[in-house]
């Protein structure tokens, strides 16, 4: 029950989904348009250790390979936000599994 409550707060607050952020710093600003009332979004790259989240789920990442996110738009960037989506998909996945296993132990 105790694997099930953590898979819920990991999920709910989406953990998986944001996991990659820490291997990353970007600077953001918001640059006017020329001749317009809009702005446009710079992203300046300040560090990039993906490679070390890459390392970290090198099963994960085999499987965001093929990952609509990443297939859309190939990117290291896209890659660690497509194995997010595939970690939080799983944990959903291992919810319900879980509960479905062992429902009926825990009101014997």
């Amino acid at each position: 029950m105790n694997t099930i409550v953590r898979l819920i707060d990991k999920f709910q607050s989406e953990d998986y989904l944001h996991e990659y952020i820490n291997y990353v710093d970007d600077e953001y600003t918001f640059v006017k348009i020329e001749g317009s009332d809009d702005y446009e979004m710079e992203i300046k790259n300040l560090r990039d250790d993906l490679d070390q989240y890459f390392t970290k789920y090198p099963l994960l990442k085999k499987r965001a390979l093929n990952h609509k996110i990443y297939k859309g738009q190939p990117s290291s960037t896209r890659l660690a936000m497509a194995m997010g989506f595939v970690q939080h998909e799983r944990a959903k996945r291992l919810i319900f599994e879980l509960l479905n296993r062992h429902v009926d132990k825990w009101w014997e």
